[in-house]
């Protein structure tokens, strides 16, 4: 197979998010037996670029070359069934933009099954969204609940609880992976996984390398994919549509039910915070902070974990692991043979990265402080709601000067003889005193005019 192209674009986004993924099984090629070259090809798809198939017979003898891909990966399976044998395939010289996975071997459930004798070299990937190489279970989902293990949680390792184990009865034997370029990775380096009973044996990673910062060698979709005519690159109409409908509708019901929620609770009157209703929101904060922060806090330090490009996020199962060339970095079940030198050194850019315990100490820093300001705030708003008849409170001084107590730090009083943001519902007297509102008084400033009409507000409002 030549010159052909696929394209299976679903949005506009240039890349793979969630909806585009939710295009499941569009694969590119799909393929089994035996003497098979597929070469100079260009694939835009939502799940295997190319899948190398189990069948019954040994699918065997396969050359992929020059592909220009972006999926969910060059890929080996998944391989499963019975006695299912996979040998000498190779993968060259091709380039992967902005790729879900990169380099994917998969074993599902399976029964005495081996993938053996494989060669992938020469393979740039620019801005791959996940693992660039994954060598180890299926990390998939075909039953109704999408986190269950069949054998890898496709929720793993975001979600506490999810599981990732190696696939025992299969094996991988002789893996070489050569002059692998891995450009600003998403996530970290990669996951190789397997069974302790069943080990990955004989996997050499020459001249693996990742780059975290540097540029991408393609910049736009229309150069990476050459052979897609434009008008197959464009996104779906009608899936677009349905996004901007469905986003358009979140929008309002959100909207609707903070309206709904704001004029039901009044958080913007201090009714509200000296109400019932305070005391409940306190506890939810506090409620919160307790149960949810060491949640987040998880959270927080897997993901600062699983995008570090300096690591391997698991290394599990491997016999004979041998690391050479300038690879970097180095999975740490493998054997460091690289040249001197060969981490990131000065002609590599450097990257910036926040450690996992120190992003945790700030994430739970900060929560803690919001949760403790809020909580304050709403004592603080209660404290200041004494009681307007306290007879410490200076009432005249409030109506004579319109200013604040110092002292109580109290809002001033109103026309209505209560305090700003005030709801009191018992009678209120105005005081006994009168001012003198006549001209010449309010001439000699004893009294200010706005004084005296305030005055004379209280005393219809408190006729009434």
């Amino acid at each position: 197979i030549r010159y052909s192209s696929i394209s299976s674009r679903r949005t506009g986004s240039d890349g793979h998010n969630i909806l585009d993924l939710s295009a499941f099984n569009t694969d590119g090629f799909d393929v089994t037996g035996r003497n098979v070259w597929i070469h100079d090809c260009n694939i835009w798809c939502q799940d295997d670029m190319i899948a190398v198939k189990d069948g019954n017979v040994t699918s065997e003898n396969m050359i992929f070359e020059r592909i220009n891909g972006t999926g969910v990966g060059l890929t080996i399976g998944s391989i499963g069934g019975n006695t299912s044998h996979v040998r000498n395939i190779t993968f060259r010289d091709s380039y992967l933009y902005k790729t879900f996975k990169g380099i994917y071997f998969k074993f599902r459930n399976t029964n005495d099954s081996f993938v053996e004798d494989i060669l992938v070299e020469n393979i740039v990937m620019d801005q791959p969204e996940q693992w660039p190489i994954w060598i180890g279970p299926a990390q998939q989902s075909d039953s109704r609940n999408l986190c269950r293990a069949n054998p890898c949680s496709i929720c793993w390792p975001f979600l506490p609880g999810a599981k990732c184990r190696g696939q025992p009865n299969s094996a991988y034997r002789n893996i070489t992976l050569r002059n692998i370029s891995i450009n600003q990775p998403k996530q970290g380096a990669g996951v190789l996984l397997a069974d302790d009973t069943f080990p990955m044996t004989d996997v050499t990673f020459d001249n693996v390398r990742v780059n975290p910062c540097r540029k991408p060698q393609v910049q736009n979709s229309k150069d990476a994919f050459p052979l897609i005519p434009d008008d197959l690159l464009h996104s779906d109409e009608y899936v677009t549509l349905f996004l901007v409908a469905i986003t358009f509708s979140a929008l309002v019901l959100v909207g609707l039910t903070l309206l709904v929620i704001w004029k039901k609770c009044s958080f913007h009157s201090a009714r509200f915070w000296y109400s019932k209703s305070a005391s409940k929101v306190r506890y939810a904060i506090i409620t919160f902070e307790i149960v949810f922060l060491p949640i987040i806090a998880w959270l927080v330090h897997t993901s600062l974990t699983v995008t570090n490009p300096g690591s391997y996020y698991v290394c599990e199962g491997i016999n004979n692991g041998i690391a050479k060339g300038d690879t970097w970095p180095v999975p740490p079940c493998f054997e460091d043979l690289t040249s001197s030198g060969a981490g990131l050194s000065a002609d590599h850019c450097t990257y910036f990265r926040v450690d996992s315990t120190v992003g945790v100490a700030l994430t739970v820093v900060v929560f803690a402080i919001a949760g403790f300001l809020l909580v304050l705030l709403s004592y603080r708003s209660n404290y200041e709601l004494i009681d307007i008849h306290n007879p410490d409170d200076d009432v005249h001084g409030h109506i004579e000067s319109g200013e604040k107590n110092e002292d109580s730090e109290m809002p001033p009083l109103g026309h209505n003889g209560v305090r700003a943001g005030i709801a009191n519902t018992e009678e209120y007297s105005p005081p006994s005193d009168s001012l003198d509102c006549s001209e010449e008084t309010q001439q000699k400033s004893e009294y200010s005019e706005e004084t005296c009409q305030l005055r004379e507000h209280e005393s219809v409002d408190a006729n009434t």
